[in-house]
């Protein structure tokens, strides 16, 4: 494509002038109207035949908006080059579109924006952290904050807070960011509260918002708004910390807060997952507008508080009402929720048939998916029938993942079941064979079903990758210093052998989106 330089500089009259300007707006239009890539070629090439390279800003952000509307960045990166310097509009249009397109590129852009001493303005920075797909980059970006003086603007602080916060995990280098932040608004403490809490710190999330409630009662900080309402609760729900949940709530109600989805499903499961069925179904039964995450919070709480047969009666309830008045459908985390509450509660034929139907495609979600084999898997192996949970292992459409393996491998060991547990910690190996634990468990469970040469080539393999199992580890000596490392693999491994918790509390965690 031919450079600016490449195109002899016009001397225009008036009338050229105005001729240049009728084109320009006929580009515009026509860039505006454009839905195909042949139209967009189209209109640089006559960008280039009228001599209009570098085009004027109106042109250049039209053509920019055109090419991203077709999802092409190629056309609108070639105009980049034709201008000399480009406004950081165009740059920040590009930022924009990144996350859903090639995240890869937002720090070449960013690079690129900086050669052409096009500066950049408080919008870009914001857009170029939502748009990184490497978190690692955030700390030259944060250099660059600071380099171009916009370390205080709240707008920018805001979003590296969100950086290290929601996507770094970096709470150290959050908790530091908002204590020198000179000015502090309710997105700022919300992030940070959430963050607290998705790192697993519910403990310092709800400090944390009871030093906002307070300061906000005197004026001396803003109010939490329902956002923050849905972070605390969250954290409310990890701890166990019903009695700040039921604050929340009293808040809530002062402020005549309708119960929209998001924080009535945040409250049911706070509620729910603290025991307090009751106050849950309170919850529940006030709410407007219900959608599938609402009723799985539901079902999970009801599952852990009254057991599997509560569960089954609300999930049955659940259908009854999508039938008859258009509620939510269940969708795949339900059935994980119901699969789980029929594993703890020995409703395994009930728990066949629901997997049964979701096998045949009866539910709007499609087929099931790996968590819910592991779901049957589990279900069946606590319940004695190991023949029957390796049978569904075999028939699975998709490569079973660790969890499922680790399922298996607990009901054969809990079954006495040592050559099927032997086959099922091979398949742990193959899946994950990274992990240092399931080589020691693959040797073990070969030698308990008589395989020496299976365990000889497993603790070889050990060898050969550089993975030893410290000698002097033993049950004996578990709680010494020395036995932390296996202990912390040991707990991944048994992690995998009951996957159901950990999945059924992803299921209504819908405070993790914040």
């Amino acid at each position: 494509m031919p450079s600016s330089s490449l195109v002899p500089p016009l001397r225009p009259s008036s009338s050229s002038s105005s001729s240049s300007a009728a084109v320009a707006q006929r580009i515009i239009h026509a860039l505006n109207t454009c839905t195909s890539p042949s139209e967009l070629r189209r209109a640089l090439s006559l960008l280039l035949v009228r001599r209009l390279v570098p085009p004027s800003p109106s042109v250049a952000a039209a053509f920019v908006a055109a090419s991203l509307r077709l999802r092409l960045l190629g056309p609108a990166l070639s105009l980049l080059r034709l201008l000399p310097r480009p406004h950081p509009f165009l740059f920040n249009s590009l930022l924009r579109s990144l996350p859903t397109s090639r995240p890869c590129l937002s720090p070449l852009l960013f690079s690129r924006m900086l050669r052409a001493s096009s500066p950049p303005n408080r919008f870009t920075f914001p857009l170029l952290l939502s748009a990184l797909s490497e978190p690692r980059h955030g700390l030259m970006v944060h250099t660059h904050v600071v380099k171009s003086g916009f370390g205080r603007d709240l707008f920018v602080r805001n979003s590296l807070l969100r950086l290290y916060c929601c996507r770094e995990g970096d709470m150290a280098a959050a908790h530091q960011l908002f204590d020198e932040m000179p000015q502090r608004d309710v997105v700022a403490w919300t992030t940070l509260i959430t963050g607290y809490k998705n790192c697993g710190r519910p403990d310092d999330a709800i400090a944390r918002f009871s030093l906002l409630m307070e300061l906000s009662a005197s004026g001396a900080a803003p109010a939490p708004n329902r956002v923050t309402m849905v972070g605390a609760l969250g954290a409310c729900a990890a701890r166990g910390a019903v009695d700040v949940g039921a604050r929340i709530h009293d808040y809530v109600r002062a402020r005549r807060w309708e119960l929209d989805v998001v924080l009535g499903t945040a409250l049911v499961d706070m509620y729910a997952k603290c025991g307090a069925a009751e106050a849950a179904l309170a919850v529940f039964g006030a709410m407007p507008e219900r959608s599938a995450g609402t009723w799985n919070a539901l079902i999970v709480g009801l599952a852990r508080a009254r057991g599997g047969a509560e569960a089954l009666r609300w999930f049955a309830r659940m259908e009854e009402e999508e039938e008859e008045e258009g509620e939510a459908a269940p969708d795949a985390a339900t059935i994980t929720a119901v699969l789980s509450a029929c594993a703890h509660s020995g409703l395994v034929d009930a728990g066949v048939a629901i997997f049964g139907r979701a096998a045949r495609g009866g539910y709007a979600f499609g087929a099931p998916t790996v968590r819910h084999y592991g779901c049957v898997v589990d279900m069946l192996g606590r319940a004695g029938r190991v023949a029957e949970a390796a049978a569904v292992v075999r028939a699975m459409p998709c490569a079973p993942s660790a969890a499922v393996w680790g399922a298996l491998l607990g009901a054969c060991r809990a079954c006495g079941e040592p050559q099927l547990g032997a086959a099922a910690a091979r398949g742990l190996v193959e899946c994950e064979p990274w992990r240092a634990a399931h080589y020691v468990v693959a040797a073990n469970a070969a030698a308990e079903a008589g395989r020496w040469g299976d365990a000889a080539e497993a603790w070889r393999a050990i060898r050969v990758q550089g993975r030893r199992k410290d000698a002097a580890w033993s049950l004996a000596a578990a709680d010494s210093d020395d036995a932390d490392a296996h202990k912390d693999d040991v707990r991944s491994l048994t992690a995998t052998t009951g996957p159901m918790e950990s999945d059924v509390d992803e299921v209504s965690n819908v405070s993790d989106v914040y």
